[in-house]
């Protein structure tokens, strides 16, 4: 499983320790390492042309850090880089391009070839007349002599480098890319933009069939052909419901991520479709239902002069970022070619800065109720973990039938949220509220005065869904929630709840940090919200759509948790599933618009059970299996790596993943007893194991579902989502709730830094450290057999460390002091992970 390793720039000293080991073979599933085998730390060549790194130190360069111009401090080994190359301009004389590097003081060798550029033959190719500039992370290179045209390809190449003080160069990865040459253009999985479907399980990745035989052996004039058909995105019944028993339009959008030269594009037809195919392009974002007039190119093509089984050219020839072919759901068209070269930067250019890392405590939650509000989740069932993602129904503090001269019962009969709130934040609980929604609440609806200046009300229907103004109830209520539970205590915010009937003393009382607008909207069947749905909706829930609506009376002050309290974070509904792409067409319709083209939201947010189907009486099952054998971290790639290369300044959350310790069903949440683990220890390993993926992978909030469980472990109904709490329905701990505990108190206070090398499959090892230096490790084996791996040679740099084993009925674990020999130390390791933890 590929393994993700986020190197962040620390304002910390960071110790970095090796480790050297040799595995001994064996028929069961114990090994142990022999401790002679341990050797020194290898060297590590510094980013700087005359300091060497050894283990211990740390390498100190100036640039921009989250906070601003300050020294940082990188990790030893950080390696050297090129990331995001792209051309920013080209003339017939020279190309820009501009790169992302982490050291500022590093070298850059830049070659050009008009023949691919390998590592073989980098040393061949021809040195580029070249000048880089940039005194931070973001870098730009002009080279000369090179131009973009449609007849000719370049390759140019770039290698960042290090001498040290013995003249001795040290040399980063190569990173290449194409100038000119119209040629086939790889279409990225989140690059397809699609914003009228319902993203749950694997419907929206249907689309990616229109660009799964990207091969020149299927391309126009080849003899083979593709083969892949769309499946139909909505079944029978769904459109006789709500399109007359038509089939839909389908309106995908490529985003080409910067100005290229469209040459054409190419649509293989299989049958002849009903519709015809329309061909838009825009070097900015669209609406998927703006006229033509506001799309650069539109081209159709008639489907009445159309065969099957044939190739469909359309002539572009012209500079573009984002082409749409829309056409009617069915069985054309099969595969999407587009032709072209990168010209120029994007509207949505790579970030400079870098994400920054939460601390293990910071991203620890879980789902609940707080207590008296709904549920019974108390402040001692949530101390295993540092944030409660808190279900809270839109109803419980809004009547929807007093709007727009909101009556907020946040006071009323479902318990005292003022005081609740206040009494977890005291106890450093943050409290996020997931304001959700049931069809009751007509969420979806337009209001209009009658002929008596009445106000009236009526669902939202067809194109109307899109409209952040046909949210107004729920922009409404976040701006009210936003105005009692944040930190502003305005006179105008004062003058505007005291208007909806909420008293000035309850304004601002600084108890809620963030609010998340609603929880998996994008349900199967017709009430799912798609991507241009949600995101019309959040952006009205964020800022009142730029401060853009009005109700029918003529007022526009009270929409969007941010006019009532800037200073409120924004989290978008959890999904059902990790929708990166869903999330994508939600960036895309905010880009398309919003007057500002801001992404309004402030966390991704997405949902995910790890499971894996399985064969039990010739029957196909879906199980739950560990977060390793599920590939969380591959999962959550194209997601991180959205957040990573645009939007560092976002969170990305997990805010809903467990296993039911139930073991008599079988669900896709389902954990199971195996060798000397319960039930209840696998749960209590994969949920730790997940947390510690999560830390590595750059998530910054994860909460298990939920608290505590709703149905006896002992049920024989095929129950999902019953006992995936830490505590049992009688309120008995589970031994989830110690292991997380022992995290939370063991790296509540580090953060991530790097994954060591271990050199064998069967042990995965992190490094954390914390604001004062301190560091500690995190080891397990990442299988489900009962593997184990005794004494196990651990380089700590240092003469001393702590043990911290997972046991029941041990909150901070239990600790063993080690004594190092020649800075080693041996450890037992197993699926339970353990940490040593060493004292700076």
């Amino acid at each position: 499983m590929k393994r993700r390793i986020l190197f962040a720039l620390l304002a910390i000293v960071i110790v970095i320790s090796m480790l050297s080991f040799a595995s001994c073979g064996g028929d069961d599933k114990t090994t142990t390492t022999e401790p002679q085998t341990t050797t020194a730390p290898t060297t590590t060549t510094a980013p700087d042309a005359t300091t060497t790194n050894t283990p211990g130190s740390s390498v100190t360069t100036t640039g921009p850090s989250q906070g601003g111009d300050n020294v940082v401090t990188l990790a030893a080994n950080t390696p050297l880089k090129v990331e995001y190359l792209r051309i920013v301009a080209s003339t017939a004389e020279d190309v820009t391009f501009k790169f992302n590097a982490p050291y500022y003081t590093c070298s850059f060798d830049v070659r050009f070839s008009d023949e691919v550029i390998t590592e073989d033959n980098f040393n061949d190719a021809a040195k580029a007349d070249v000048t880089i500039t940039g005194e931070s992370v973001g870098k730009t290179a002009v080279v000369k002599n090179i131009t973009a045209a449609l007849d000719k390809a370049y390759y140019v190449a770039i290698k960042p480098y290090n001498v040290n003080g013995e003249g001795t160069a040290t040399y980063g990865d190569m990173v290449t890319i194409r100038v000119g040459g119209s040629q086939m253009l790889p279409i990225e999985y989140n690059k397809i933009v699609n914003g009228i479907t319902v993203h749950h399980g694997e419907n929206l990745r249907d689309l990616s069939k229109l660009f799964d035989e990207q091969n020149v052996k299927n391309a126009p004039g080849s003899l083979l052909r593709p083969t892949s058909t769309l499946a139909k995105l909505y079944s029978e019944s769904d459109d006789e419901t709500n399109n007359g028993g038509q089939p839909r339009g389908i309106y995908p959008i490529i985003d080409l991520e910067y100005l290229t030269y469209v040459d054409k594009v190419c649509i293989y037809i299989n049958e002849v479709p009903s519709g015809d195919i329309i061909v838009r392009t825009s070097n900015v974002a669209v609406d998927f239902l703006a006229a033509d007039r506001l799309w650069d190119t539109v081209t159709v093509l008639d489907s009445e002069n159309m065969q099957s089984k044939k190739w469909y050219t359309v002539d572009v020839s012209g500079v573009a970022e984002y082409v749409q072919v829309s056409f009617i759901d069915g069985s054309a068209p099969v595969e999407i070619m587009v032709y072209g070269y990168q010209c120029g930067e994007s509207d949505h250019a790579p970030s400079e800065e870098s994400h920054k890392l939460p601390t293990v405590g910071e991203m620890m939650g879980m789902c609940g109720f707080v207590a008296v509000g709904g549920g019974n989740t108390t402040i001692a069932q949530v101390s295993c973990t540092t944030v409660l993602r808190e279900y809270h129904n839109f109803g419980w503090t809004y009547r929807t039938d007093s709007y727009p001269k909101t009556a907020s019962r946040f006071s009323g009969d479902m318990g005292n949220f003022d005081a609740q709130y206040q009494a977890y934040s005291q106890k450093g609980i943050n409290v996020i509220p997931c304001i959700q929604w049931s069809a009751n609440d007509h969420i979806s609806s337009v209001f209009e005065l009658d002929a008596d200046g009445k106000v009236v009300r009526r669902d939202a229907v067809g194109d109307e869904r899109y409209d952040p103004n046909s949210y107004q109830t729920y922009a409404d209520n976040m701006f009210s929630f936003a105005g009692r539970f944040g930190t502003t205590k305005s006179d105008e915010l004062k003058a505007i709840l005291t208007k909806h009937n909420v008293r000035p003393i309850y304004i601002g009382r600084g108890t809620v940090t963030w609010l998340e607008l609603g929880n998996e909207p994008n349900g199967e069947g017709n009430d799912g919200f798609t991507p241009y749905q949600l995101a019309a909706l959040t952006s009205a829930g964020y800022d009142g759509h730029c401060n853009t609506m009005v109700d029918p009376l003529g007022e526009s002050d009270h929409f969007g948790a941010k006019n009532a309290d800037p200073n409120m974070k924004v989290a978008m509904a959890g999904l059902a599933g990790i929708g990166s792409r869903y999330i994508s067409s939600m960036i895309y319709w905010m880009k398309a618009n919003r007057d500002d083209g801001k992404v309004a939201m402030d966390a991704f947010n997405v949902h995910s059970y790890f499971c894996r189907e399985f064969k039990i009486n010739g029957q196909g099952v879906m199980m739950g299996v560990s977060p390793e054998e599920f590939g969380l971290i591959d999962e959550l790639s194209p997601l991180l790596e959205l957040r990573d290369k645009y939007y560092p300044e976002k969170e990305v959350w997990l805010t809903e993943f467990s296993w039911d310790t139930a073991t008599s069903y079988t669900t896709k949440t389902a954990c199971h007893a195996y060798g000397e683990y319960t039930a209840r220890q696998v749960q209590a390993m994969w949920l730790t194991r997940a947390y510690l993926l999560m830390s590595a992978a750059g998530v910054d909030k994860a909460t298990m579902y939920m608290c505590e469980d709703g149905t006896s472990e002992e049920t024989t109904e095929n129950v999902k989502y019953g006992t995936c709490g830490v505590f049992d329905h009688k309120g008995n701990k589970k031994d989830s709730f110690f292991y997380l505990y022992t995290l939370k108190n063991t790296l509540g206070a580090y953060t991530f830094v790097q994954e060591i090398d271990s050199g064998r499959s069967d042990v995965w090892i992190y490094q954390f450290a914390d604001a004062e230096g301190n560091y500690g490790y995190a080891l397990w084996c990442p299988t489900s057999d009962g593997t184990k791996v005794n004494d196990f040679k651990l380089y700590i740099d240092a003469d001393n460390a702590v043990l911290v084993e997972n046991v029941y009925g041990e909150e901070a674990g239990v600790k063993t002091n080690l004594t190092a020999n020649d800075k080693v130390v041996s450890v037992n390791v197993s699926e339970n992970p353990v940490y040593v933890m060493v004292s700076k």
